[in-house]
């Protein structure tokens, strides 16, 4: 029986892309690429740095000296001293992932090729509080797929292989955790939905020994997103949201409540550039212009109950379903229709790009992508002004 799940970090937990530092610093895009390449992808930094057998200050003066200019060679200091701080975000999912794990009964743990920087970037693991320990390459001076780390896992932390599930993006890796017995999932293309699902059918330690139901992991993440979430009008990260999240969250949109079940809400999710700038140019507004995706929402003004309507009630359920479910895989995003259904008539002129029919409105766009901002949380008013027990204004 699977009782712990061991994750690798980079492209599992956490995004990598030191090309974001490396724009930064950099005057040009060809300069950027010529010191990602130089100090990102040279040998050394997973030969040795990640195992501590060259030290940092060696290692930048080792990519300094292939670099062909003094310039060059700056902003490689500059990248080098400053990576960990924007090219390691949270990979969407993973933190919903980790939790439902933890209040599972899981045993969790991160087993990572990472040098000595990796303690200045932790607290960047979402969940990172549920873990039951963390083993790098640096610590023991010997990298994955070496049998010598997976061994010191199993000493360090009193682990059976057999109880273990190894999560890496890479083969090499799952290969050398299984033949040291340990079961294996290669993570692809940091898809945590079809990651999600196959931990969904893992036997849960706490219900085994119990007898009883996994506890509530379902309701943690619900709760989660519903007190975390806050409109984001800031900037967004490049990296684009993949189509099976888009997905997941067009369906936790279609699930929402129907009056009469009538469903008068539809969904179009836009992922594609050229497509997104052609709405932006008509949307004339900052909020979402650089996430990587867009969901907008469509509704049709059916009678549902004598001369009733519901529509208005049954999009709005849909676009707080969604709305969550952006939270829960990781995302922000802002319900976005006031600006676009004024007497303009963005909203319009959006359904007209997206081909939508004239029977159709389309009423909200919800941006979706990774913040590159803090979230910024609108003050409640308290409980007890708004929410009583058994009558109006009642304790």
């Amino acid at each position: 029986m699977i009782r712990n799940i061991v994750f690798d970090m980079g492209n599992v937990l956490l995004d990598y892309h030191p090309m974001t530092t490396c724009q930064r610093f950099a005057e040009n895009q060809r300069d950027a690429k010529a010191v990602h390449d130089t100090l990102f992808m040279a040998p050394e930094w997973e030969e040795k740095l990640d195992a501590c057998l060259i030290s940092e200050p060696d290692m930048l003066a080792l990519a300094q000296s292939r670099l062909a200019s003094e310039a060059l060679r700056a902003v490689a200091a500059q990248v080098f001293a400053n990576y960990h701080t924007d090219a390691l975000t949270s990979v969407p999912g993973m933190g919903a992932i980790i939790h439902s794990l933890h209040d599972r009964g899981f045993g969790l743990y991160v087993l990572s090729n990472a040098g000595s920087r990796f303690f200045a970037f932790q607290h960047k693991i979402p969940g990172i509080e549920c873990f039951d320990g963390v083993l790098t390459s640096g610590e023991e001076n010997v990298n994955k797929p070496s049998p010598a780390i997976y061994q010191r896992l199993f000493e360090k932390f009193g682990l059976k292989p057999e109880e273990c599930l190894f999560v890496d993006d890479r083969q090499v890796n799952i290969d050398g955790a299984k033949a040291q017995g340990m079961a294996g999932y290669l993570f692809e293309n940091e898809d945590s939905v079809k990651l999600a699902a196959y931990l969904d059918t893992l036997e849960a330690p706490r219900a085994a020994a119990s007898g009883a139901t996994a506890p509530g992991d379902a309701a943690h993440v619900v709760l989660s997103a519903l007190m975390d979430r806050s409109s984001y009008r800031g900037l967004y990260q490049a990296s684009p949201v993949p189509q099976a999240h888009l997905r997941a969250i067009m369906e936790a949109g279609l699930a929402a409540p129907s009056g009469c079940n009538k469903q008068t809400t539809s969904i179009i999710a836009i992922d594609d550039p050229a497509l997104l700038q052609k709405l932006h140019s008509v949307i004339q507004s900052p909020i979402g212009r650089s996430a990587p995706a867009m969901i907008t929402v469509l509704t049709r003004r059916v009678i549902a109950y004598r001369d009733r309507t519901y529509y208005i009630h049954d999009y709005a359920a849909a676009i707080e379903n969604m709305l969550l479910a952006i939270k829960a895989l990781g995302y922000e995003s802002c319900w976005v229709e006031g600006h676009i259904t004024d007497a303009d008539q963005i909203g319009r002129q959006m359904a007209d790009i997206l081909g939508v029919p004239e029977d159709y409105e389309l009423v909200c766009y919800l941006p979706v992508g990774i913040a590159t901002e803090p979230l910024k949380h609108a003050q409640k008013k308290p409980f007890e002004e708004r929410a009583w027990f058994n009558g109006f204004m009642k304790g």
